[in-house]
């Protein structure tokens, strides 16, 4: 219950002229709401760490909150830095389209233990990597991942062939 009452406090907290949000183990409901008011003016989000529901299929919803809550509220954004659930790559896709300010991109793939069956990764990287070379604004090229499971040089180099003529990237 102490936790609870802690963070309840920052559920209707404006911050209307803010521009950089860093955060570590915030609680879902509070940093969507922080997120969305916040008056459209951030330029960096940096989660480090979401404290989900303990309840798998909410951890999915939880994540799709924070990547909605992130582009209905900053049209300005620059750079992103965010744990991502595989099960939403399509809503991750929305937010690229509507950031066309996005700079620089840090993806902390949170998925240590949902995404595998007969203890083989089940990511879909092919898809990620599409809607990443079809979404992503024009403006961006810093990414940055981090995950368990790596892609197969295959899919980097399709994700490499798709990115060509645009922005060079820096990794």
């Amino acid at each position: 219950m102490f936790q609870t009452l802690t963070w309840k406090c920052l559920e209707n907290l404006s911050l209307p002229f803010l521009q950089s949000l860093k955060t570590i183990r915030v609680p879902i409901k509070v940093l969507a709401k922080l997120i969305e008011n916040t008056s459209g003016h951030l330029i960096e989000v940096s989660i480090d760490y979401l404290r989900y529901s303990y309840v798998r299929h909410n951890t999915e919803i939880d994540n799709e909150r924070i990547i909605r809550a992130i582009y209905q509220n900053c049209p300005n954004l620059i750079y992103l830095k965010i744990p991502f659930k595989s099960n939403n790559i399509s809503e991750f896709g929305e937010l690229l389209i509507k950031c066309q300010h996005l700079k620089g991109l840090h993806i902390i793939f949170d998925d240590a233990n949902d995404d595998w069956e007969d203890g083989i990764s089940i990511f879909n990287w092919d898809y990620l990597f599409e809607v990443l070379s079809k979404s992503s604004p024009n403006s961006l090229f810093m990414f940055k991942f981090y995950f368990d499971v790596t892609p197969k040089l295959e899919q980097l180099k399709s994700f490499f062939d798709n990115w060509r003529g645009r922005h060079p990237m820096l990794l």
